[in-house]
């Protein structure tokens, strides 16, 4: 029986992204990043957010992304449920 007080159950978790999902971001040109926002828009997790909304933070992950890979740093991912 799992213990829901249990954080291996519960999170938050901490999660170490892989080079490619570093670089796939990092690759994004500046010119696509509205249409690739407007296609990430439409995931069911988003609820239909406008893609406006969503705009300002894939700038900020995708500028971490290219941050990261220039000096040859990892991302992580904080998860919670």
């Amino acid at each position: 029986m799992e213990d829901e007080d249990d954080p291996w159950v519960t999170g938050p978790w901490v999660t170490e992204l892989d080079d490619a999902t570093r670089d796939a971001l990092a690759g994004v040109p500046d010119a696509r990043v509205p249409e690739a926002v407007a296609q990430w828009a439409l995931a069911e997790e988003w609820g239909g957010a406008d893609p406006a909304d969503l705009l300002p933070l894939a700038e900020e992950l995708i500028a971490l992304a290219r941050r990261a890979r220039t000096a040859g740093e990892r991302l992580y991912c904080w998860i919670c449920l």
